[in-house]
């Protein structure tokens, strides 16, 4: 604990002295900042250990922390030691205490999701991680890199563990290099919901906005169930939000208010961004349009725009392309494996496309329609008004949306599916139907009419990602809402409209609805239930780790419950699995069981290869090509579908 007390304290003087050298104006912008480079710093000493097969060793990644502490140290004193928190001053922080007491509702809407949010924050210390993607993907990852001291690619068939963006797993992998425990691992969405409502308020404070009506906006976006469920996951969806509408905020300060160093930090956002989530390039013809409508507004500023350019190339070298360069040397294409990359995305014929566009779009815009958030019965009635609704439209122009056609694999589109209350399959709630949507709509028509063409270029934003994203992915699939969070956060701040006059009554319901949404969203989660159905069934407070890390898995329990009664905890285990598991429970709650990946597998038949790896357990899939191992390996237990196998000791 104290060297990673000790890791923070350097992580803040490097976010501090880099924060006062760029020296941003606005509280906002100043914030939004100092977790810019903080996230930069984590980054940066991943890529330099990570090159070095160091990854797991403390006092390296110490080390060159204080490296990068040092180098800002030094530039802090060579620009003239700027204040180090010069954007809050007392009198500012005074006359927002005043201005706060004013507003009664907005105090309300904020106290309310602040304690929402420190519910979350305890949900995060107290639950285990139980996502599918973060048990099998981005949590097994880290384990291994903590093993092996590198994310260069290792032996297994697990390829999306080896080809995905890394920056937002170094932020996560830091406190487990330092803890040997994941009780923080949550805390990286978390804090991402944060500065992504930060950015929504700087963007349209940015937009011209007024400050009441831009806390609305922000806070009326933290309170979308979507943003809310993914705040105590370690996916990536809101990191990648929260980089995005950080790309666009200071962007558009910078051309505004002619201030290169936000566009170097809009860059330094931009680079961070493409290095965490390859949907994240779907975003780039959004920037492309934004880009345009700042040359277009502003053709004076055109040396500000080729400046942002060079700093955004720059930016994506250091921060973006580093995996795309290690894909590329191991796997021959910046993304992975060919035949990965074919199976990722859409077939990009004139008839497929066509094909996608004309039943996923409508399909898209269905589920974001969203009634997640409402309390029952209420959701039940809203769904099936929206279901009998959609399907009236749809006979009236003979078109069914309905089936497997042009949906990925395994998966069909009905009306009548429910969208459930959880982080993979939620959206954003009935309030981004009433606010977000119309807002979209009124605003980028006014806007256009009115020549404020970045406020245009946001309104279209998500329309054009919605395009990119069914034309880029292999089909239809019930999880892609979180895939909108970065579009969806670049377009909340023109939420800002509907609250610049001040209207008690209708910003007392919207405060009342968004707290109900919230609360629902977060007390009735299926992945973490605190009351209704899923609570009586599950019981979560009394139950051991293994049981809620498998809560959305059951299947998984029988294996992980053998595993972790059979293997010691020190021991070495051997694991063939041809599919997708919870592999990051096999390490144990400390880390302290090493797992091998036994790939291929024909190296199962190998006693000399089991021997070099010190292999002393080995976990079978029954899916796997081979059925049994040396002789010198005994069978412990089956279940499931999985067989245990102990070594033998030589006599």
């Amino acid at each position: 604990m104290i060297l990673f007390l000790v890791s923070v304290l350097l992580v803040l003087l490097f976010s501090a002295f880099s924060s006062a050298i760029l020296a941003p104006r606005r509280k906002s912008a100043y914030l939004l900042s100092f977790y810019l480079l903080s996230f930069a710093h984590l980054v940066l000493t991943g890529y330099t250990l990570n090159l070095f097969h160091a990854l797991n060793r403390s006092g390296a990644y110490l080390a060159v922390q204080a490296l990068w502490g040092l180098l800002a140290w030094l530039a802090w004193i060579r620009f003239e030691k700027p204040p180090l928190f010069g954007a809050f001053d007392l009198a500012s922080m005074k006359a927002l205490v005043r201005a706060a007491r004013k507003e009664k509702i907005l105090a309300s809407l904020a106290s309310g999701l602040t304690l929402v949010y420190a519910y979350s924050a305890y949900q995060n210390l107290r639950f285990p991680q139980n996502n599918m993607d973060s048990l099998s993907t981005h949590l097994a990852r880290i384990a291994y890199w903590l093993q092996f001291g590198s994310f260069t690619p290792w032996p297994t068939p697990k390829l999306l563990q080896l080809v995905y963006p890394v920056n937002a797993q170094l932020l996560t992998y830091w406190t487990l290099l330092f803890l040997r425990q994941d009780f923080l691992v949550g805390f990286v969405q978390w804090s991402a919901a944060l500065a992504a409502g930060i950015a929504v308020f700087g963007l349209a404070r940015a937009l011209g906005y007024s400050r009441r009506a831009a806390a609305y906006a922000s806070l009326i976006f933290l309170g979308f169930p979507l943003v809310l469920l993914q705040s105590t996951t370690t996916q990536n969806d809101l990191v990648a939000a929260a980089l995005f509408a950080a790309t666009l905020f200071f962007f558009v300060l910078g051309i505004r208010e002619k201030d290169r160093r936000a566009l170097l930090l809009s860059a330094l956002a931009l680079g961070l961004g493409l290095g965490t989530k390859q949907t994240f390039y779907f975003l780039l013809p959004g920037i492309g349009i934004l880009f345009l409508a700042a040359w277009f507004q502003r053709r004076e500023s055109t040396s500000l725009l080729r400046e942002w350019l060079i700093a955004s190339l720059g930016a994506f070298l250091l921060f973006g392309a580093y995996m795309n360069g290690i894909n590329l040397q191991y796997f021959g294409t910046p993304f992975g494996p060919p035949d990965l990359v074919d199976r990722s995305t859409g077939a990009f014929t004139p008839d497929a496309i066509a094909g996608e566009l004309t039943y996923n779009i409508p399909r898209f815009v269905y589920q974001s329609f969203d009634t997640c958030g409402l309390p029952r019965p209420y959701k039940g009635y809203a769904h099936k008004i929206k279901a009998r609704a959609a399907q009236f439209f749809l006979n009236a122009i003979h078109f069914d949306i309905e089936g497997s056609r042009y949906a990925a694999p395994g998966h069909e589109f009905r009306l009548s599916e429910v969208t459930i209350n959880e982080e993979s399959s939620a959206w954003y709630g009935p309030l981004s139907v009433l606010l977000l949507f119309p807002a979209m709509l009124y605003e980028g028509i006014r806007s256009f009419r009115r020549k404020e063409f970045l406020k245009t270029s946001l309104a279209l934003l998500p329309t054009l990602f919605l395009l990119v994203d069914v034309v880029a992915r292999p089909g239809w699939d019930p999880y892609q809402g979180r895939y909108f969070a970065p579009a969806f956060a670049a377009a909340a701040p023109l939420m800002s409209l509907w609250f610049e006059k001040r209207r008690p009554l209708f910003e007392g319901i919207l405060t009342f609805l968004a707290l109900t949404i919230a609360l629902v969203t977060v007390l009735y989660n299926p992945a973490k239930p605190l009351l209704g159905k899923y609570a009586d069934e599950l019981d979560i407070w009394h139950r051991d780790r293994i049981f809620l890390s498998t809560i959305q898995q059951k299947n998984e329990y029988p294996m992980q419950k053998m595993v972790e009664s059979q293997v010691p905890q020190d021991a070495v285990l051997g694991l063939i699995s041809p599919s997708y598991c919870f592999e990051y429970l096999l390490f144990g709650e400390h880390f302290s069981r090493r797992v091998i990946p036994v790939y291929p597998e024909r190296n199962a038949e190998d006693s000399v290869w089991l021997d070099s790896q010190g292999i002393e357990y080995l976990l079978i899939q029954e899916s796997a090509s081979i059925s049994e191992p040396p002789q010198s390996f005994l069978l412990v237990s089956r279940v499931e579908g999985w067989a245990l196998y102990r070594k033998i000791s030589s006599p």
